[in-house]
């Protein structure tokens, strides 16, 4: 559905729809990628939620995504801080992105 570049250009937050079916509507994920990547490549998603939108996506700094919600959204997962950049015999906290949620 969209992305958004991290202000470092290396990463970028990708919103991604998922169809519903029969039993029940859809979902909306959120993953971090490398800057550029394909977003229907096997992604990490950071959360996953019923009512979440591009424009509730907003880089603070180059390292932290902060992920806006409606009260009445329904999250189904979430994860915290995210690895898009991780590199063999790399420090992880190097190449970390955290992901902040906040109740609207």
């Amino acid at each position: 559905m969209g992305r958004i570049i991290s202000p470092s250009g290396n990463v970028d937050a990708v919103l991604v729809k998922w169809p519903g079916s029969a039993l029940g509507g859809g979902g909306l994920s959120v993953a971090v990628i490398r800057h550029g990547r394909p977003s229907d490549t096997d992604m990490s998603f950071v959360v996953t939620g019923s009512d979440l939108s591009l424009s509730n996506l907003t880089w603070t700094d180059s390292r932290t995504l902060e992920i806006s919600y409606p009260r009445h959204c329904e999250l189904l997962n979430f994860s915290n801080r995210t690895y898009p950049l991780l590199e063999p015999d790399k420090d992880p906290k190097a190449s970390e992105i955290e992901v902040v949620l906040r109740r609207l």
